[in-house]
């Protein structure tokens, strides 16, 4: 069974494609934007968007959803909003969608063992201005499903 760890790590491998974004395996209190976050779970979730599914049993493996936070500076409107595009924009080489999906290849550690079957990024949940510790930003929240073995 994959560890949570070890799929936050693929991930973060995966997002470190992305030219020019700095990709954190989790949420910083300071972050130097553009960088990109991730959390398990989904931030107030619930009992219907759980971190890690344990009960369930499809295909064999424990389902796990993370939020992916993408910052960019507010310091120019119009910039920020070109900016955050690229990254929602589901294909691209700023493409946080076609980085994470990788064309439907299987998950795999730094040993290149496969620990999740796939990785889809069914919604983004949130784009537009945003604060963080304090500071304004403009930022992008999708919403990340992996499947691990």
């Amino acid at each position: 069974m994959a560890t949570v760890t070890a799929v936050r790590e693929a991930l973060v491998r995966r997002l470190d494609r992305i030219p020019g974004l700095v990709v954190r395996p989790t949420f910083g209190l300071q972050p130097a934007p553009p960088v990109a976050m991730l959390v398990l779970g989904v931030p107030g979730g619930s009992a219907s968007t759980p971190g890690v599914d344990y009960g369930s049993t499809f295909r064999g493996g424990n389902p796990m959803i993370f939020t992916l936070r993408v910052l960019v500076s507010a310091a120019h409107e119009e910039s920020a909003v070109h900016q955050l595009d690229a990254y929602i924009d589901p294909v691209g080489e700023r493409s946080v969608v076609a980085a994470l999906e990788a064309d439907s290849e299987p998950l795999v550690d730094e040993g290149g063992v496969m620990i999740a079957d796939f990785v889809q990024v069914p919604a983004l949940l949130f784009a537009g201005p945003m604060e963080w510790s304090g500071a304004p930003y403009f930022g992008g929240e999708w919403l990340v499903e992996v499947r691990a073995t």
